[in-house]
């Protein structure tokens, strides 16, 4: 099984490292889920918003999503709350959860 970037992630990151554009829309199959490894080379699968956080993580960037049901949100990436001085600590039960997920901090 291939783990490397899909076709669409490589493009949007040649652009975006390009300084091409600063503003990306995603449409079509958003509900698919994505292969990221992570540093021990375990592979995880995520959702479109999981993969964008981390394929996005090393930058300062903010990642804003919108769908008619739930309107504008943001990414609560550490970096992001912290430039908006929001101070969050979770909570050892919301820890748990994450790691149930796969994500855990």
């Amino acid at each position: 099984m291939s783990t490397s970037l899909p076709r669409w992630a490589n493009d949007l990151r040649n652009r975006y490292l390009a300084g091409e554009a600063s503003l990306f829309l995603l449409h079509g199959n958003v509900r698919d889920l994505h292969a990221w490894v992570e540093g021990d080379g375990t592979i995880r699968y995520g959702d479109l918003r999981t993969f964008l956080e981390r394929f996005l993580d090393r930058t300062r960037d903010v990642i804003a999503y919108y769908n008619v049901s739930q309107g504008l949100q943001f990414t609560k990436a550490p970096h992001i709350l912290n430039g908006m001085g929001v101070d969050v600590a979770k909570t050892p039960e919301a820890i748990e959860e994450l790691a149930k997920k796969g994500m855990a901090p």
